[in-house]
């Protein structure tokens, strides 16, 4: 399958509103009648179109889809607003999609976040809303906002391909201007062997603590000055090379539920993907026909009696008694749940492993490393991985944007949750093994 980012149209069955797979209807509908497009796109202008209707996708020979035409005339419904990522990204033949269109014409709710997406001439949601909504109201500023973050981030990402080719100016001093995990120009620079002769800032830290002697020390040769430079001044500074001096954060209480850290990953991952980080788009999909288990009626109800229907939102009702609303909400908090539950079993099973032999635990992971880049069809056979998958998933993104291979700009928040947990899972690894040794890596 190929792979399509935010600037590739979409084909009719691209996107099922409900990330369901290519052939799937709208949970809890039965097979339905397609009417004339030229209908439905009428309707659509004069507002008229049933309730829990489900065939936004469909389209004209540019791609111009009913959805597009609804938000023309200012009557996408609010069921249509919350379904998210699949529907606002539904796009015509030039990438233009269903957000733009909202922003255009000035009814785009007020927690849209989908500011990422662009049309074949690079036009973000975010400029067309900056064009649209008028100075001082709440739309705007969020566009605004975003659109500057975008910029910072640009500009950030052109420092950083400078760094690695040795290009920076000769009167360079910005060497702490750094990306959200707190990589900074000099960590890359140091990285790359590219530092100037008269570099000093050696104290610069990244969010986990490494400072640049470390990464320097790494990188340098024994014989080069920089390495020389790097090692006396740890010594001087009395900072250990082995690791991030702010790794006992980990171990002074500041840990997180497995379960929740597992839904927070698989709604990042969700939102990277959708941003179009070319890195998360396929262990996305992975994940998604992993979960394609719940297409089955049974499964999904299984998992919903044990999960989800005691929730207070879904007041007891059984899943067949549910709008289609309802449903796909109850399928997407069941496949959290469930993705949750194997996540937990499966650091249980790496601790106790690790415990046991840590050879053996090493392979184990590197297993799972493998599994996730290739990104295999069976997403079952990572399960006694799950945990090494999700850490190399984060930490792959990670560096991708660090060194410039995706460009994409990921939400703060995002970037916080990756960070947060492949260092938890680095920090696991290296308590089992003693802190035994890796090197600083960007």
């Amino acid at each position: 399958m190929k792979t399509k980012t935010l600037g590739d149209p979409l084909e009719d069955n691209d996107f099922d509103l409900f990330g369901d797979g290519p052939d799937a209807k709208v949970p809890g509908t039965e097979t339905v009648t397609e009417e004339p497009l030229e209908k439905l796109f009428q309707a659509a202008r004069e507002g008229t179109l049933p309730e829990g209707f489900d065939q936004w996708h469909r389209a004209d020979d540019k791609g111009w889809t009913v959805a597009h035409v609804a938000a023309s005339y200012g009557y996408l419904p609010e069921e249509f607003k919350a379904w998210g990522t699949a529907a606002w990204g539904l796009s015509n033949i030039d990438g233009y999609t269903v957000a733009h269109e909202a922003a255009r014409a000035g009814i785009l709710p007020e927690d849209f976040e989908y500011w990422a997406f662009k049309d074949k001439n690079g036009n973000t949601v975010a400029k067309f809303a900056l064009d649209s909504y008028p100075e001082g109201s709440l739309l705007h500023a969020k566009a605004k906002v975003w659109l500057e973050n975008a910029s910072t981030e640009e500009l950030l990402e052109k420092l950083f391909q400078a760094a690695r080719e040795g290009a920076l100016p000769e009167d360079f001093d910005q060497w702490e201007f750094a990306n959200n995990v707190g990589l900074s120009v000099a960590h890359v620079a140091a990285h790359s062997g590219t530092l100037p002769q008269d570099f000093e800032k050696w104290g610069i830290k990244d969010n986990r603590g490494w400072t640049v002697a470390q990464f320097a020390l790494d990188s340098y040769p024994e014989d080069s000055p920089f390495h020389a430079k790097a090692k006396a001044w740890l010594e001087k500074e009395a900072v250990e090379t082995a690791g991030p001096s702010e790794r006992t954060s980990f171990a002074d209480g500041q840990s997180v539920d497995p379960r929740q850290e597992a839904v927070e990953f698989f709604d990042c991952l969700e939102n990277a993907a959708v941003a179009g980080n070319r890195l998360a788009i396929p262990e996305y999909e992975v994940l998604r026909r992993w979960l394609a288990r719940f297409d089955n009626e049974a499964t999904l109800t299984e998992e919903y009696n044990l999960s989800v229907r005691p929730q207070k939102q879904f007041g007891g009702k059984e899943l067949k008694d549910l709008s289609t609303k309802e449903k796909a909400e109850a399928r997407a908090k069941a496949e959290r749940n469930f993705f949750a539950r194997e996540y937990e079993k499966s650091i249980a099973a790496n601790e106790k492993a690790e415990t046991q032999a840590d050879g053996q635990t090493a392979a184990k992971e590197n297993q799972g490393t493998k599994a996730g880049k290739s990104a295999v069809s069976d997403f079952a056979a990572l399960i006694g991985n799950l945990a090494a998958w999700v850490a190399t998933v984060c930490s792959n993104i990670l560096r991708g944007i660090a060194h410039g291979s995706d460009r994409t700009a990921l939400p703060d928040d995002v970037r916080r949750v990756f960070a947060g947990i492949r260092e938890r899972r680095e920090y696991a690894r290296q308590q089992a093994n003693d802190d035994e040794g890796d090197s600083p890596s960007p």
